[in-house]
């Protein structure tokens, strides 16, 4: 911050200005467009960027660099900033297609949040706005002004017969500190409390004006979680005290999670008078909860193998688990492509030619394994056998039995290979015994995970009979060791899986009756594989029991996300991860009739800012060093970059692996690799374009959909000015040009629409509105084409062909255009979109482009439920999206 003499409040507002502006160039944080300010705000960032302004600016910019030597550096750059903003700006009145006088921009590159919603309302939707998984019951106490102050004078108190719950206070208080900044450890007797900052220094304070008191008689010191312990817990918060109730280490885990969700920022009471709080205040929602889980074993998968996790990531996962109330880390630690995990039995697991110097020694992943539990988080280990066995063969090749192959080194690449240990020999048996025992020395959980799956054989019927033998055998010495055995869902198609034990299922396969008869445990993760970076509400929708009888209800026993690692890294896994895990989570504890998509996104859309801030994850601190990268290390352009990605997303896994181009050697630092996986400004727009089509505003300047259009039309402008006047533009950014004034002209297209649904709306199908139709829709079909090539989609494709449509006569659908099925178009997959009325019976309408399904009747508020492929198979859909 530049220290110096301020003579008057006028000085000081005018360099409050300077730094504001200085912000809006990309040398700081740069503007945020907040939705209501007004118009008189509106009017003056039109007239703050005006080419007179800049040049106002520019002056300024000099004054400043005398006062202060230490800026020289960053004055310089943004000299070349001013440049390029001023021809942009004089290009983009130009550029706007209609209403040239009204349409002024209203941004820069610096701007990458323009319009965000409005503010949840007061009352129980503000006490719930970040609380996910929603818990069971909930009731609002006391009206917000009544809500308790979080302050440095909290007691964290346990009742008189609980114990073991340092652990537990002491991540309360370590999230709670750094979300809030708030010190609020207190320990010592009830008479003089000692106020503790987590990591520093002590002082007494004699009174508490809020206590936490927990009570949990049957809490045991270092407690290790237990797949059925009893999660359920009782929390209430009043004006003085916060008590909490449960019956396990678990349970009072699970109401601190809650507890710090309840935990919110204070809002300004704008009909108060005097001064304001500058300084961050936080309040405690009063509320009352009883909550329980739906499912015992809520878990995620976190593939270590194709691209290793470092060990200081695994932490950050746990503690998100903890928040959202996953109570399952699965870690897969060994594949075709590597071996993570270090045996003393067999050392040479770890060499370098099949680990690739990359594993986690016994002595980390205990240390892990605590971490976990004391967060009331089991960590479940799988070493996948006999297939997807290559490290295995590389390490040590005699368990290929008589065979004569041998393993050349790690596959580099992605699939199903026929590298796989024979199990008919006996010192096979031996090996996995003898490692098993290894595993199960390290990981104290009762399961242990074997894999089983994808295993190639070329005479199937007898290598299958063999298998069942094998892993009988092995269950035998799981037993003895107090473990049981999970497997993927092939073993229990092969009837290979032995009695007793779970079948994880990841394929839509009636095995409901098979595994029943046979006593065995059901983990579903069919619908929750976040690596295919499919839409939060697809996951949150994918119940496990959803089309089961009952009957089978006491035979599943959770659920599993998973994360397989072909195309992440330790940079981007966390923006796979969050929020869309958040929404299985939800699924998994909640009950089965909170389906409400709408209301889910309304409290998950702040979830990756707030794990940032709790350093449970690194998801949005990464996201600008990948884009930092791709801008040559230019921190205006990496913000106009992190603006236009709000309208991209990348494609998934199945999309961006087949055909076969990707290794465990190959860069994941494209665009694509740095893109959300969900964009919840887009998913904003998307509402207010819905909300422009059923209730057409009379000016459609103020609209929000106008304003997040136009935010992003400037921002993509006067980048691509940058990039055409430098002499050395940065390479990265150049190979993106033809995808940016592509999406240039799409979002132009859409500004025009827009405008012409306001000025044509009695003369819809007129000529005029017709070009603007056949304009954006030509627009929209190259820059899907055009963003293929890099792997990724256009985000507001959806909305934008709904426009599209409106302008070419089409009257909405009963119901309004939440029920159309538009998105289905840009699918070049998909050969008709189905939607089912109240009666369940179907209604279809060939493809063509664009077009909107007859909806009369839908009784379902997601829109299209499903689509039909080429190849016949019929994939669901929710939402916008099919």
């Amino acid at each position: 911050m530049v220290k110096g003499n301020v003579r008057g409040s006028a000085r000081m507002s005018r360099q409050r200005y300077i730094l504001g502006m200085i912000a809006a160039l990309g040398i700081f944080v740069g503007f945020r467009t907040l939705a209501g300010w007004g118009k008189e705000q509106n009017e003056r960032r039109k007239e703050a960027l005006t080419p007179s302004a800049v040049d106002a600016l520019s002056d300024e910019l000099h004054d400043l660099r005398r006062t202060n030597n230490h800026l020289s550096s960053q004055l310089e750059a943004s000299q070349t900033e001013i440049k390029a903003l001023k021809s942009s700006l004089s290009t983009s009145t130009a550029a706007t297609p209609i209403s040239q006088s009204t349409t002024t921009s209203k941004s820069t590159w610096g701007m990458f949040l323009p319009v965000e919603g409005q503010e949840v309302e007061s009352g129980k939707d503000y006490a719930t706005s970040q609380l996910v998984p929603l818990p069971r019951e909930v009731r609002l106490l006391q009206d917000e002004q009544d809500w308790p102050l979080l302050t440095a004078n909290l007691l964290l108190e346990s009742g008189p017969k609980t114990r073991g719950l340092d652990p537990a206070f002491s991540w309360f208080t370590e999230m709670t500190y750094k979300f809030t900044g708030i010190p609020l450890h207190i320990r010592g007797n009830p008479s003089e409390k000692e106020i503790c900052h987590p990591k520093g220094t002590c002082h007494k304070s004699k009174s508490s004006k809020f206590t936490v008191f927990v009570s949990c008689p049957e809490c045991k010191p270092k407690e290790i979680p237990q797949l059925y312990a009893n999660e359920t817990y009782y929390l209430r918060v009043n004006p003085r005290k916060c008590d909490i109730t449960a019956n396990s280490y678990s349970g009072v885990m699970r109401a601190l999670a809650t507890l710090i969700q309840l935990i919110l920022p204070k809002r300004a009471n704008l009909d108060s008078a005097g001064p304001t709080q500058t300084a961050p205040e936080y309040v405690v929602a009063a509320v009352e909860i009883r909550d329980f889980p739906r499912f015992a074993w809520r878990g995620l998968l976190v593939d270590t193998v194709r691209h290793f996790m470092d060990v200081d990531i695994l932490p950050r996962i746990i503690n998100a688990c903890a928040t959202v109330k996953l109570n399952t880390v699965h870690l897969h630690l060994s594949d075709d492509q590597g071996f993570r995990m270090e045996s003393p039995s067999f050392p040479k697991l770890v060499s370098l030619n099949s680990s690739d110097g990359h594993y986690y020694t016994s002595r980390q992943l205990k240390a892990l394994v605590r971490y976990a539990a004391d967060r009331g988080v089991r960590i479940v280990p799988e070493i996948d056998v006999p297939g997807h066995a290559t490290a295995l063969l590389v390490a040590y090749p005699e368990l290929w039995g008589d065979s004569e192959r041998k393993v050349k080194g790690l596959e580099r690449a992605f699939g199903v290979f026929e590298n796989i240990v024979d199990i008919k020999a006996e010192r096979v048996f031996d090996f996995v015994s003898k490692l098993v025992g290894d595993v199960s020395r390290v990981f104290p959980d009762k399961y242990l995970h074997l894999g089983g799956d994808e295993v190639v054989d070329s005479d199937t019927y007898a290598a299958a009979k063999m298998r069942k033998k094998f892993f009988a055998k092995i269950n035998s010495v799981l037993q003895d060791l107090n473990r049981t055995l999970v497997g993927w869902d092939e073993l229990l198609v092969e009837d290979a899986l032995p009695e007793g034990s779970i079948a994880q299922v990841w394929r839509p396969e009636n095995l409901w009756r098979q595994a029943e008869r046979k006593n065995i445990k059901v983990l579903w993760s069919e619908g929750f594989y976040l690596d295919l970076l499919k839409p939060t509400a697809e996951h949150y929708l994918a119940d496990p029991l959803a089309e089961t009888a009952e009957t089978y209800e006491k035979i599943v026993v959770g659920g599993e996300a998973c994360m397989w690692s072909e195309l992440v890294t330790g940079s981007n896994i966390e923006s796979r991860l969050w929020p869309r895990g958040a929404g299985i989570a939800e699924r998994l504890w909640s009950s089965k009739g909170v389906r409400n998509v709408k209301d889910l996104h309304r409290r998950i859309r702040h979830l990756p800012s707030r794990l940032e801030a709790m350093g449970a994850s690194k998801q949005l601190s990464n996201q600008m060093i990948l884009l930092r990268r791709l801008s040559c290390g230019s921190e205006a352009k990496s913000l106009a970059l992190l603006t236009i990605s709000q309208i991209l997303l990348p494609f998934g896994l199945r999309k961006r692996i087949y055909p076969p181009r990707y290794t465990t050697l190959t860069p994941l630092t494209r665009l694509v690799d740095a893109l959300s996986a969900e964009s919840p400004i887009s998913l904003h727009f998307s509402q207010a374009i819905r909300q422009f089509l059923d209730n057409p505003p009379t000016s459609y300047v103020d609209s929000p959909a106008h304003q997040i259009l136009q935010s992003w039309l400037s921002t993509i402008q006067a980048l691509l000015t940058q990039l055409s006047t430098s002499p050395h533009s940065c390479s990265p950014l150049v190979s993106l040009a033809p995808l940016f004034e592509a999406l240039e002209r799409v979002v132009a297209g859409g500004i025009r629409g827009l405008g012409l649904l306001v000025s044509t709306k009695e003369l819809k199908g007129s000529r005029e509105s017709l070009s603007g139709s056949r304009e954006l829709g030509e627009a929209l079909n190259q820059a899907e084409s055009l963003s293929a090539q890099y792997e990724i989609k256009v985000s507001i494709s959806s909305p934008l062909r709904k426009v599209s449509v409106a302008l070419g006569g089409g009257d909405p659908p009963p119901g309004g255009y939440q029920d159309t099925c538009v998105s289905c178009t840009h699918n070049l997959e998909v050969l008709a979109c189905r939607c089912l009325g109240r009666g369940g019976s179907p209604m279809e309408t060939k493809l063509k482009r664009p077009f909107s399904c007859n909806t009369q009747g839908i009784d379902n508020q997601n829109g299209c439920l499903v689509c039909v492929r080429e190849n016949g198979e019929e994939g669901r859909g929710v939402g916008s999206s099919c």
